[in-house]
């Protein structure tokens, strides 16, 4: 029995809305965060990967509220750039963290995927932005950081995150070398911008091996997004995205 696999990335802005002048953020806003927990189950993924959560507590409010279960990483250098990982059914492989690997933000690789169908090795990430590196120092760390999952083991199947870098750059050339696709291209399925003033940088790669069990690739528009919560326009600044995969 086997049946479609859906996988949902996004980088959920420490549940702040947009807009948020820093990167310090405090607790999530519990309306932003019922919000988008609300648009998630309305996708009804079976794995969820998220990037900018900003600590362990928050990881559990969302593990409980979605029921599912999960892992959670913080960032290297800076920890409120933490990632999480959700499934239905799945079991952690590796992380930034946990390898003693020192990352500028993070990086997370689960098999997920119930026993009946082919499991898959689901990696979440989130690279640097030129803000902190300035832009020649934070290209090579993307790449730096982009290496570790690929070589840590056999490579994961599917790359999702936040490479803070559009779709024609280093960090693209070099999965194209290792045998990865861009899903949007994939699928014919691009849009110019996935971040408010970015490029299209929330991607999703889906390595040769399975690169022919996708069946369809969504990216979540703006409208959906926005909100009617004092001071702020959008639920995040990054619209989410998900592959359907048999």
């Amino acid at each position: 029995m086997r049946g479609n696999f859906t996988i949902l990335c996004h980088n959920a802005f420490w549940f702040q809305g947009a807009p948020f002048p820093s990167d310090s953020p405090g607790e999530p806003v519990a309306e932003i965060l019922a919000e988008l927990l609300e648009l998630y189950r309305r996708i009804s993924p079976d794995v969820v990967c998220l990037q900018e959560i900003q600590d362990q507590q928050t990881f559990a409010r969302l593990a409980e509220a979605l029921r599912l279960g999960g892992s959670y990483c913080p960032g290297g250098h800076y920890p409120q750039y933490g990632g999480a990982m959700f499934w239905k059914t799945g079991r952690q492989l590796a992380d930034s963290q946990t390898h003693g690997l020192r990352t500028q933000r993070l990086w997370q690789v689960a098999e997920v995927g119930p026993a009946h169908s082919l499991p898959l090795t689901v990696c979440n990430i989130h690279l640097t932005s030129n803000r902190h590196l300035g832009e020649a120092m934070a290209a090579c760390a993307r790449i730096d950081d982009l290496r570790q999952p690929l070589e840590w083991s056999e490579p994961p199947q599917v790359m999702v995150g936040d490479f803070n870098e559009g779709s024609r750059g280093s960090v693209s050339a070099y999965l194209y070398q290792h045998g990865y696709t861009d899903a949007a291209f994939l699928t014919g399925n691009t849009t110019e911008s996935t971040g408010v003033g970015k490029a299209r940088s929330d991607q999703i790669w889906v390595h040769e091996s399975v690169v022919e069990r996708v069946c369809e690739f969504t990216i979540v528009g703006w409208d959906t997004l926005r909100t009617d919560h004092p001071g702020k326009e959008y639920l995040s600044d990054h619209l989410p995205l998900y592959l359907t995969i048999k």
